[in-house]
């Protein structure tokens, strides 16, 4: 018996001959495209790709399989008794398996598109993801309604409750994912980039890993991979450390007794610095006296890097100068006097 709700005319357009032949066409020439363009992005990236198009060539393969034992066999079959059905589930098992293979080749197309344009940066997951629901929605109403004639307007229509109570519950999620398009439309930071997230008394520093729908995944400076919410990132204070926008400052500072003399301790700070950064960006190194007590100075030195994940190296570099230095012109540290009584006060009349 024939399944009468296959529209078995409407499906049969859809697995054509044609299809399949372009799709191989256009499989290859993305390969070709992203062999020869998109050399430069990273190890990550290149598997990334890789597997994608082993995934779209096996479903790709499967499909026109399908679509050749559909039109080779399918009428010899459909002449025995008891499988006059199996043709018609044949021909829908092979056009779902084809609108998979559409889907997959445009994710390689967009995949390909964007890190053109962005080989140095890498592109957020979150933004491939939104291509890929909208490529998914848009054939998946398309064969809804031209294929079975569902009424997308009366379905929309009647599920209107149903998606303020989906909503509702997830407010949360939803949330993430609309910070998280915001962010890639006003685009504060790019994938690379260091930053500093500041909610509160809470602060997470790290370089920008990953950006999906729900956060973004910083790497710390300690390699621990965390995941900071898209919703918290939009509520928050963002400092951004980024190569594009020019180099950083650095500051360290140290306490030296109130004798010393202050222009010696600031030509050894600056040549340690440069000792260490071998070509000083601009602005060039600065030592500036921020504070004086009663018993020492406060002074700070400055310098800038471009790379704000070398920071705490060269800073471990410059330190370890800037007291070497110090020892070799006999200048100790301040020692707070805080708290500290004198013998004339231990006294008891």
């Amino acid at each position: 018996m024939k399944p009468s709700w296959i529209p078995i005319e409407k499906v049969e357009n859809l697995i054509q001959a044609e299809y399949y032949i372009v799709s191989w066409v256009i499989l290859v020439m993305a390969f070709v495209i992203y062999r020869i363009f998109l050399r430069g992005i990273s190890v990550k990236r290149h598997e990334s790709f890789l597997e994608r198009y082993r995934t779209t060539a096996a479903y790709l393969f499967v499909g026109t399989l399908l679509s050749l034992a559909y039109w080779q066999a399918g009428r010899q079959i459909a002449g025995f008794d008891g499988f006059q059905g199996v043709p018609n589930y044949l021909a829908l098992l092979t056009m779902f398996v084809t609108a998979i293979v559409f889907v997959k080749l445009g994710q390689i197309l967009i995949y390909t598109y964007l890190f053109s344009s962005h080989m140095s940066v890498g592109v957020p997951r979150l933004v491939a993801n939104l291509f890929t629901l909208i490529i998914s929605t848009l054939i998946a109403t398309w064969i809804a309604s031209n294929v079975f004639g569902f009424k997308i307007e009366a379905v929309l229509a009647t599920s209107a409750i149903f998606s303020i109570v989906l909503g509702l519950a997830l407010q949360d999620t939803l949330g993430n994912l609309f910070s998280g398009v915001a962010l890639q439309i006003d685009k504060p930071y790019r994938i690379g980039d260091w930053i500093e997230i500041q909610n509160g008394a809470v602060k997470w520093t790290g370089q920008v890993h990953e950006i999906t729908w729900r956060g973004t995944f910083l790497m710390s400076a300690m390699d621990e991979l965390v995941l900071i919410p898209n919703k918290t990132i939009g509520q928050s204070q963002i400092l951004i450390f980024s190569a594009a926008t020019g180099p950083f400052r650095v500051a360290h500072t140290i306490r030296v007794p109130f004798d010393s003399s202050l222009d010696q301790i600031k030509k050894i700070l600056v040549g340690s610095v440069n000792e260490v950064v071998k070509q000083p960006l601009a602005p060039e190194p600065k030592a500036l006296l921020m504070e004086i007590s009663e018993s020492w100075f406060t002074v700070k030195i400055f310098y800038s890097l471009y790379d704000y994940g070398t920071r705490f190296a060269v800073g471990d570099e410059v330190l370890q100068r800037i007291v070497s230095r110090l020892r070799e012109a006999n200048i100790k540290f301040a020692v707070p006097t805080y708290g500290i009584l004198s013998d004339e006060r231990l006294k008891i009349d």
